[in-house]
């Protein structure tokens, strides 16, 4: 989920998701995709959040690949989020 936690509405947001290791590509709500096969990149179409506490929910479908390693219980997936007039980008997962 995208929370746009300013007083401002955040215009042309994008969202970037570099997939975790291990796991590969379905499918993604909203439009999104990988930006080409197998890269493990997926990105959506732009969109606008009003401004404070607007949100949107983007889903985006793995598997796991076969060659899991044994031992490994966690798998963390982080995507980023910016727009075009963001003051504060550190703030942006």
């Amino acid at each position: 989920m995208v929370t746009n936690t300013g007083l401002y509405p955040a215009d042309n947001v994008v969202i970037t998701d570099t997939l975790p290791d291990y796991t590969t590509f379905v499918s993604a709500a909203d439009g999104g995709d990988e930006t080409s096969p197998g890269s493990g990149i997926v990105t959506w179409p732009l969109f606008d959040l009003d401004s404070y506490n607007a949100s949107a929910t983007r889903l985006v479908i793995v598997t796991l690949d076969s060659t899991f390693l044994s031992g490994v219980a966690t798998i963390t997936n982080t995507a980023v989020v910016t727009d075009n007039l963001d003051a504060h980008p550190d703030n942006n997962t």
